[in-house]
């Protein structure tokens, strides 16, 4: 855990460095919390997040269903962002 910490820093700041714009995927991200906010996902699931890749997966919730999987992919997503959004994106689940 220690480890995954650590790169979580670097990465956040490689992408302050880079000019990066934090505030891309607000929307998105308003929109889970909106859904989330009228009907809140189990706790303790697994959160599946990343890119197109994971929020176009149209039976993820279903293949994952044992492991109460909680889709949220957003736009064209990379580390950087999952790192800015960790906070609503992750953290409460």
């Amino acid at each position: 855990m220690r480890i995954f910490c650590i790169l979580l820093v670097f990465v956040g700041l490689w992408a302050t460095s880079q000019g990066y714009s934090q505030g891309r995927f607000d929307e998105e991200i308003a929109a889970f919390e909106r859904r989330d906010r009228a009907s809140p996902p189990p706790l303790g699931g697994t959160v599946f997040t990343g890119s197109s890749s994971i929020r176009l997966w149209p039976d993820l919730e279903e293949a994952f269903a044992e492991y109460q999987a909680l889709n949220r992919g957003f736009g064209g997503s990379e580390v950087s962002d999952l790192i800015v959004y960790y906070e609503r994106v992750i953290k409460p689940y």
